[in-house]
């Protein structure tokens, strides 16, 4: 988008601008947080193989990997969670601990997870 030479409102300089400055900011953020992507893709990998080594069925790893796949970090970590509790599958500490650690890395509220120690069984 071009301004007329000398001209245009200032209320559409101003929206101009500020289009550019949020442009700016979440280039920025995509930069800055590159490494923290990469190391929560690791630890939804390892999430994911966790489930599956559980039990956890291959159409909902199947959903969880087409997440990750599509950078739905949330939505990967939420469809293992929730599918593991749904389907009752006992977990051990081990599992609970990758997913209480995602949780408190992203600053989840604990309630959206915790329910899963319903399915922990002592080890």
């Amino acid at each position: 988008m071009t301004l007329p030479a000398g001209g245009g409102s200032i209320s559409t300089r101003r929206y101009f601008q500020m289009g550019v400055d949020y442009f700016a900011e979440v280039c920025l953020n995509f930069i800055n947080n590159y490494k923290e992507m990469k190391s929560d893709k690791k630890l939804l990998n390892d999430l994911i193989k966790k489930a599956a080594e559980l039990g956890l069925g291959e159409q909902d790893i199947k959903h969880a990997k087409d997440f990750l796949e599509y950078n739905e970090y949330f939505l990967c970590f939420d469809q293992i969670v929730t599918q593991v509790y749904e389907y009752d599958i006992l977990i051990n500490s081990s599992f609970y601990g990758l997913v209480e650690s995602i949780g408190k890395n992203w600053k989840v509220d604990e309630k959206k997870y915790d329910y899963l120690k319903e399915n922990l069984r002592i080890k």
